[in-house]
Parts: structure tokens; C-alpha cells; sequence
């Protein structure tokens, strides 16, 4: 009996995907964390100059940890903070117009 070789053939296709398993079961929490510093206020000191009123950053209060030193000693400005007080934030309102009148002996003043 001759028996001869034969080369092997190429391998088949893969097959599809089997379905996704059930999620497992949730861990257990782990520890809590440390507790963080309490943030810092920033303290405001109002300013005149010239006809503007403006705010200075003066000071950090009520928080714990190391205080922050960043920005301090200058103006709030639209863009953040400003050494230049030209560029600061003008917060003083308008001034209201008053005017005076006297009907039947009564001062009326009117605020416009």
C-alpha cells in the first residue's frame, strides 16, 4: 500500500463573536480620602483714582493650608489682573441728577 502526503489545506474562516458575559459584581468602596484645604477669600480693598473707584486685590482670609500670595497688590481688570490702574475695572455708578424745585411752600427734590 503507497500512501502518499498530502499538504495541508488553508484554515477556515474565524467564526462569529460569542455573546458578552453578565457583568461581574461591584467591588467594594474604598477608603475615604484625605480632606482638602478650605479655599481661600480673596479680600478686596476699593480704590480712588481719579474719577474711577477700583478693587485691589489686598489680601486672602478664612482658609487653611498655605495662603495663597498670587495677585495680590493688583486691580481687577476685564481680563483678570492688572498692575496698570488705567486698565482696572471702573465700579463707580453714576452719578444720579437732582434737581430742586419748591411747589406750595414743599422742597421736592426729583432724582433722575
Amino acid at each position: 500500500m503507497k500512501v502518499e502526503y498530502q499538504e495541508p489545506g488553508r484554515p477556515g474562516l474565524n467564526g462569529q463573536d460569542g455573546l458578552d458575559g453578565d457583568d461581574g459584581m461591584d467591588g467594594e468602596d474604598g477608603s475615604d480620602g484625605n480632606d482638602g484645604s478650605n479655599g481661600w477669600t480673596p479680600k478686596y480693598t476699593d480704590e480712588v483714582y481719579g474719577d474711577k473707584i477700583i478693587k485691589k486685590l489686598s489680601d486672602y482670609i478664612s482658609g487653611t493650608g498655605s495662603k495663597p500670595t498670587e495677585n495680590i497688590g493688583l486691580y481687577l481688570s476685564n481680563s483678570g489682573f492688572t498692575a496698570n490702574k488705567d486698565l482696572a475695572i471702573n465700579y463707580k455708578g453714576a452719578m444720579p441728577q437732582i434737581s430742586f424745585t419748591i411747589e406750595q411752600g414743599n422742597l421736592i427734590a426729583t432724582i433722575i
